[in-house]
């Protein structure tokens, strides 16, 4: 398993650089949350593992949605790289929970 220093650990999509690799190694993750980012944003933080395979997506519907997304429990995963829908810049913090 993947030794982490922090938990949980955050990407800021507004200053770090995306594609973001954050582990490589195999980590069991509890849930991923997006928070902070503006209202109705057109580029949304994709996440996968370290072969591009698909996590997971996070979505706004409304201009006025800028609830907390959270995905549910991950498990198993080998290595994780947080990226965007367009591969342009997106906003907010992903933050990642792991055990």
């Amino acid at each position: 398993m993947a030794q982490l220093a922090a938990n949980p650990i955050s990407v800021n999509l507004a200053t770090d650089t995306i594609p973001t690799t954050v582990f490589t190694g195999r980590c069991k993750i509890r849930h991923i949350e997006w928070s902070g980012y503006t209202a109705a944003p057109t580029v949304f933080p994709k996440i996968t593992d370290i072969k591009g395979n698909f996590i997971t997506q996070f979505n706004v519907d409304t201009a006025t949605d800028v609830e907390e997304k959270r995905t549910g429990n991950i498990g198993w995963i080998n290595g994780l790289i947080v990226t965007t829908n367009t591969g342009a810049a997106a906003t907010g913090i992903i933050t990642i929970f792991f055990e």
